[in-house]
Order: C-alpha cells, then sequence, then structure tokens
C-alpha cells in the first residue's frame, strides 16, 4: 500500500490537504496494482499490458474518473474468472478512460451520453450492491437534470462561502457527480444518494429530492463516506457477526455494524456542515428554520447511533482510532451534540 503519512490524520474535521492526500494513496494503490497486473499479463505474452502500465502511470499523476476504479474492479473479476476475452476487453476499455480529457468537475445523467451505455450499465451495478435491500435505478429526464445541476452547484457555491473547508474537501474527493433516480418512486429501497469505494471519486444522488440545503448536507454525507473509507483502506470497522443487525440511525431497516458505523460517522460531520451554513447571510427564513431543524434531527440520530455502537459495537483498530472524533463530539451536552 502507497503510504502518505505526513498529512493523513484521523482528525474528524474537514481537511482538503488530508483529502488530497488520501486521494493521493488510493490512486497510488490502484497504480500499483495495475502495473503488478500489466507485469504479469506481459510475462504471459498478453500484447496489451503496455496499456495498463500508461495508465498506472496517468492514475498516480493526477485525478480519474470513477469509471476507472469501476473498470479496474470488472478487470480484476475477468482475470480471478480466468475469462481471457473478458481480460482483452477490459484491459482494452480501461485504457480508452481519461486519455486526453482534463478531469474537472461534471456533473452527469447516468443513463445519459455523456457518461455512455457501458460506463451507465456498470455504474448501475455497482450501486445496486446490496442484496438485501435492491434497488431500481433511473435516469432523472433531460428537465430534472437541468433543475438539479442548477440546484447543486448552488450547494457547492454555499458550502464554498459558509463551510469552505468542507466545500474544498468535496471538490477533491469528488470530480463527477452522477443524477440518478428510483423507478420504484420514494420508497424504503430507493435511490437517494450513494458513493463508493469501487467508484472513487464519484457522488451519485437523486437531485429531485433536495433544495440546495439539502444537496449541500448530501454532498457532506457522500464525501464524510468517502474519507472513511480511504482513512481504512475501505477495510473493516468492527468484528461483529457479518449477518448480525442492529437498528440504523438512517435506515428503516436493520444494518450491519460497519454500517451503523458509517451512518454514525457521517452524521456527526453533516451537524458540523450545518452549523457552519447556519451562519451563511444569505439563507432565507424558511432556509434557517429548514437547517435549524436538520441540525435538531442530526444530533438526535447521532447520538442514537452512538448508544448502538457503544453497546454493540466491537471495534477494530482502525474503527476505535476513526471513530475518536465522533466519540468526542458525542460526550458534548445533547443540544451541542451538533454543533
Amino acid at each position: 500500500m502507497v503510504e502518505e503519512t505526513a498529512t493523513v490524520h484521523f482528525g474528524y474535521g474537514a481537511d482538503p490537504i488530508r483529502a488530497a492526500a488520501l486521494d493521493r494513496r488510493v490512486r497510488g494503490n490502484l497504480a500499483a496494482s495495475l502495473g503488478a497486473i500489466a507485469g504479469a499479463l506481459a510475462s504471459n505474452g498478453f500484447t496489451g499490458a503496455h496499456a495498463l502500465r500508461e495508465l498506472a502511470d496517468r492514475v498516480e499523476a493526477g485525478p480519474v474518473r470513477p469509471l476507472v476504479f469501476a473498470l479496474y474492479t470488472s478487470l480484476v473479476d475477468a482475470i480471478q474468472s480466468d475469462d481471457d476475452d473478458a481480460v482483452a476487453r477490459g484491459v482494452e476499455r480501461l485504457a480508452a478512460v481519461d486519455r486526453d480529457a482534463a478531469v474537472t468537475l461534471r456533473i452527469v445523467d447516468l443513463f445519459g451520453a455523456e457518461l455512455g451505455a457501458e460506463a451507465s450499465e456498470l455504474y448501475a451495478i455497482l450501486l445496486d450492491d446490496d442484496p438485501d435491500a435492491p434497488i431500481e435505478i433511473s435516469g432523472v429526464g433531460s428537465e430534472a437534470f437541468a433543475s438539479g445541476r442548477a440546484r447543486v452547484l448552488d450547494a457547492l457555491a454555499l458550502l464554498d462561502r459558509a463551510a469552505p473547508e468542507f466545500g474544498a474537501e468535496i471538490r477533491v474527493f469528488c470530480n463527477e457527480i452522477v443524477f440518478a433516480g428510483s423507478a420504484t418512486g420514494f420508497g424504503a429501497n430507493s435511490f437517494a444518494s450513494a458513493s463508493s469505494p469501487y467508484l472513487w471519486g464519484g457522488i451519485q444522488l437523486d437531485p429531485a429530492r433536495a433544495n440546495r440545503i439539502a444537496l449541500a448536507e448530501t454532498l457532506v454525507h457522500e464525501a464524510s463516506h468517502t474519507l472513511l473509507n480511504g482513512l481504512v483502506d475501505a477495510g473493516e470497522l468492527s468484528t461483529n457477526p457479518k449477518d448480525a443487525r442492529y437498528s440504523s440511525p438512517l435506515r428503516v431497516d436493520a444494518r450491519p455494524m460497519d454500517g451503523i458505523i458509517h451512518a454514525t460517522y457521517v452524521l456527526g460531520r453533516m451537524g458540523m456542515a450545518l452549523a457552519e451554513i447556519a451562519e451563511a447571510g444569505d439563507l432565507t427564513e424558511a432556509e434557517r428554520r429548514d437547517v435549524a431543524a436538520r441540525r435538531r434531527e442530526n444530533g438526535i440520530l447521532f447520538q442514537q447511533g452512538l448508544a448502538t455502537i457503544r453497546e454493540h459495537g466491537k471495534l477494530t483498530p482502525a474503527g476505535a482510532t476513526a471513530l475518536e472524533g465522533c466519540f468526542a463530539l458525542g460526550s458534548r451536552s445533547p443540544e451541542n451534540a451538533e454543533a
């Protein structure tokens, strides 16, 4: 694993410098793996191995689209399945990604032309990754896309002004925002937002659900998941049995302990960002009431999550270290737990 400890720490607040160091570390690990795969393929006479080496250099040099991580996951699956044709296709698809394009923040529709049909299918598979709670993901349509894009940009601008460290952290962790909806509507298992180590660099969300306050909260939510995954290298946070389920502060269905830890971790940071947004000078009265209500609700849910972890959690060393700041925030009085 690529190590970079000088600016990587487990502090609970937003830190774009740390985010950049984590991004470099994650990309460095991917580049090293791509290089190792290229070497193994070359030793077996695979003529396209040089393309993976070139990609590894690009990955190490700077940000790449989430599609690179998704295609890498598919390539590893093909290698493990000894599917030579799939390996050849995987290498070809990886080599074509981001060859010439500058990787700056973009907003795309999951099933739109800019992302492409092949990427759309792969993204949808990786997003619908919980067999206990399957979802039917859809696109959002041109009108919803246009209005949602405007609100997301407004939410990012609000974070840049009111909670600049959180805004900068999001921009480091996210170079692609993918709009998606739920074909089944707003049910218990419908799609709201997501992020994944297999789609590093991306946030997926349903823009129809939210105003700029809720969207700002959602962006912090998903960036916090990314931060926690990066800090523990997407490893396990607890040793609780995999089939054990506990009450979740963010889901109506019971969740594994690692899910409870993630939910609680992001709730605290959402509250911290909302506390900064509350001080913004350009909020309407309705938005101020919305922010206050969200802070109260998040504070209650945050404490519920902490209580579940304290009662049932069997934390790994990495999990315990990652949660130190989370527990410190929770030790404050209930009325200030979200501040």
